[in-house]
């Protein structure tokens, strides 16, 4: 059973200054005062009360290092106020899966990008060990072991129900948790790697992830007909092949409301002139929660509310899903 392990997490939050002052009331950073602090890039003095007057005159950023040697692998915390991010880093965290849930429960938070815990991925001299993970968006950093999701941070995703069938293993937990594990943190750097990869991708892919994000270009043009009274964009689909960008382009324009105030957007249908066309596309179509209906016998059939299928997952998340978590 893993014993330590550093906590690198990269957090979005609705209130950025609620959630640091979360942070900043953790044991872990209340053990010592910091040995380094800047706020928007000048150093400035700790004094008894730096917490406080750092979080009300920084403009740009904190940041505030505890312990290590100042570098990158310090116990250290980073708030970029621009970015609308938190940064903080926990070096020796003990408790394995039980401790990071516990952590995630009580922490403010949107969004959660967890880095890696295995240095071999960031050796850029060895071609056989690094690996540069998908990522979120520029602010969030490179994937690592794993990421979550709380209350309305679940609204970037394409649906919940991508969550359900991807290759990780998620926790769900209080106060609207969803915490997903991209591999089995008791394995080496190699199985990681080969465990997180499949997820990584699926997560973030811009061409065929469930994540959408903020600056996401548009590359179809997605014409229709649109129902103002349903509020919906009817897209007939006779031989044409539909990627998963496309369908992830679909996504993003109801949570952008793409179309402008005028046309008010809510759902997207895929409306398929043959059956067999539909049904090829019906699982990704359903994992977004993108209607995808089929003329059969003259009538339009809608498809995906009578679809129920089974998550098939890979042996190692069958194993962890055996095990019990508190």
């Amino acid at each position: 059973m893993i014993e330590k392990f550093d906590l690198d997490v990269n957090l979005t939050s609705d209130d950025l200054f609620k959630t640091a002052q979360h942070i900043l009331n953790l044991p872990v950073f209340q053990q010592k005062l910091p040995i380094e602090l800047e706020v928007d890039y000048k150093e400035t003095k700790v004094s008894p009360d730096w917490a406080i007057k750092c979080l009300k005159l920084a403009q740009r950023d904190i940041s505030i290092t505890w312990a290590g040697d100042k570098d990158y692998n310090a116990t250290r915390l980073f708030i970029g106020i621009d970015k609308k991010t938190i940064e903080p880093r926990i070096k020796d965290v003990e408790g394995g899966i039980s401790s990071v849930q516990q952590f995630f429960q009580a922490m403010p938070f949107t969004i959660a990008n967890i880095g890696d815990i295995h240095l071999e991925w960031s050796d850029t001299e060895s071609a056989e060990d690094y690996y540069l993970a998908r990522s979120f968006d520029r602010h969030l950093g490179s994937l690592g072991w794993g990421c979550a999701f709380k209350g309305n941070g679940h609204s970037c995703l394409v649906s919940r129900r991508w969550l359900d069938f991807g290759p990780w293993f998620v926790l769900y937990g209080p106060d609207d948790l969803s915490l997903v594990f991209f591999h089995d943190l008791e394995v080496d750097s190699r199985i990681a790697r080969l465990q997180a990869e499949p997820g990584h991708q699926r997560m973030a892919s811009p061409d065929s992830g469930g994540f959408i994000r903020e600056e996401m270009e548009f590359e179809h043009d997605l014409k229709g007909l649109y129902s103002k009274e349903e509020r919906k964009l009817k897209i007939i689909i006779n031989g044409r092949e539909i990627s998963q960008r496309e369908m992830l382009e679909a996504k993003a324009a109801i949570a952008y409301q793409a179309f402008g105030e005028q046309k008010p957007l809510e759902s997207v249908a895929y409306i398929f002139v043959v059956e067999e066309e539909a049904r090829q596309y019906l699982h990704e179509l359903w994992l977004r929660e993108l209607e995808c209906w089929a003329i059969i016998r003259g009538q339009e059939v809608r498809l995906d509310t009578e679809y129920h299928p089974v998550p098939i997952k890979p042996e190692w998340v069958k194993r962890l899903e055996s095990q019990q978590f508190p």
